[in-house]
């Protein structure tokens, strides 16, 4: 949606440390075929059609929040997902609320967050995603609590029992997708 919007916004300026994370920015855009998949398109849309508008407003601040992560710049990615998270509270939609709690982790990641930073974020996230039902955002949660436990806090075990339930939580969402409830 949004995430290519503030990449560019950046690349048009660039510096060194926005051009060494060019690649990156073009790795992480959505595949093109995804955009005629209008099932899943419209699938996470709030069943309230009074705040839909403001709801696909924020997703699309997000995007921009993960594009502008993705070019190297930290500062702008935390403060949107921030307000974003805020306006998901005055709304009252958690999925919302889900997202911006996963791009604020994500954002703290991509720039070398300790763990003991990192976790507390993820936890927040993989709550708020299980509270609104999103096994996609959940899945993709544990599996970032298993790198962030296993590579960089040691604790194996841990890591293990994330990867698997990750596997869950996506196995669930694939299956939902495809039509193999």
């Amino acid at each position: 949606r949004a995430a290519p919007t503030g990449a560019l916004e950046l690349l048009a300026r660039p510096d060194p440390t926005v051009l060494e994370g060019a690649v990156k920015v073009v790795q992480q855009l959505p595949r093109v075929a995804d955009c005629s998949d209008l099932t899943s398109l419209g699938s996470d849309a709030p069943p309230d059609p009074a705040i839909a508008a403001e709801v696909e407003a924020q997703r699309n601040r997000l995007d921009r929040a993960s594009g502008l992560a993705a070019a190297g710049s930290e500062a702008d990615s935390a403060s949107i997902a921030a307000d974003v998270l805020e306006q998901a509270r005055k709304l009252g939609y958690r999925p919302l609320e889900a997202e911006a709690r996963l791009v604020q982790a994500r954002t703290m990641l991509d720039f070398g967050a300790s763990p003991t930073v990192a976790l507390p974020a993820l936890n927040s996230a993989l709550v708020a995603a299980i509270g609104a039902g999103s096994d996609a955002a959940a899945g993709e949660v544990l599996a970032r609590r298993a790198y962030v436990l296993g590579l960089r806090a040691g604790r194996i075990a841990d890591a293990r029992l994330d990867a698997a339930l990750s596997r869950e939580y996506l196995a669930r969402t694939f299956e939902e997708v495809a039509g193999y409830d």
